[in-house]
């Protein structure tokens, strides 16, 4: 996040709170989101964060309350946004990363983290599989237990714009959560799917 995008959020809050804005809270605000959140921090995720704090409080903002909702809503990104397949040179024929492969393997890391970067600044949006997409919102809303439309960005922000614990929803068929992804060798979690086999028998 850059200063002047700081000297904007303080504006903003400005204008609820009355506060004085001078170049040294902008610099400490910025030196303190910046370390805790990164340089790329986006601006309109602290914007939804001071809009958030201001509906729901009367509490004086600080910068804790900007870093802890934009965490919050990373967190819940990477949980609910399905990580896409790995290109297919980094991976084996099953998708599956080499870890014995250094080079492949360095590469796929900073595949990963460049694109769990993405997830978590909502820069990256996969378009939900046809049989998920709804024809209309009352079938979206009707539909049993899921997320108010996969295919809609803001629907679970707008569940911790409101404080409500996100409902426990399915991913995408075959999709597997950012945060959840298993790098086990294949050949270990096939080895331990048989012993489950074993003991059951």
């Amino acid at each position: 996040m850059k200063p002047s995008e700081v000297s904007d959020l303080l504006e903003m809050a400005a204008a609820t709170d009355r506060r004085k804005v001078g170049m040294a809270d902008v610099e400490a605000w910025h030196a303190i989101i910046t370390e805790a959140l990164g340089e790329d921090a986006p601006f309109d995720d602290a914007r939804k964060a001071v809009v958030q704090h201001y509906g729901a409080t009367h509490e004086y903002l600080m910068p804790i309350h900007v870093v802890e909702y934009v965490r919050r809503l990373r967190k819940t990104r990477r949980w609910k946004i399905p990580m896409p397949q790995a290109p297919p040179e980094l991976v084996d024929s099953h998708g599956y990363p080499d870890p014995d492969d250094r080079e492949k393997w360095q590469a796929y890391q900073e595949w990963k983290a460049e694109i769990t970067r993405q997830i978590e600044n909502g820069e990256y949006m996969p378009d939900p599989p046809p049989d998920v997409v709804r024809k209309s919102m009352a079938e979206v809303e009707s539909a049993d237990g899921q997320m108010a439309a996969w295919n809609r960005l803001d629907s679970w922000e707008r569940w911790l714009d409101k404080g409500q614990s996100l409902p426990q929803v399915e991913a995408w068929p075959g999709a597997e959560p950012a945060a959840e992804i298993d790098e086990t060798p294949r050949t270990q979690r096939d080895m331990s799917a048989l012993d489950n086999v074993v003991k059951t028998i």
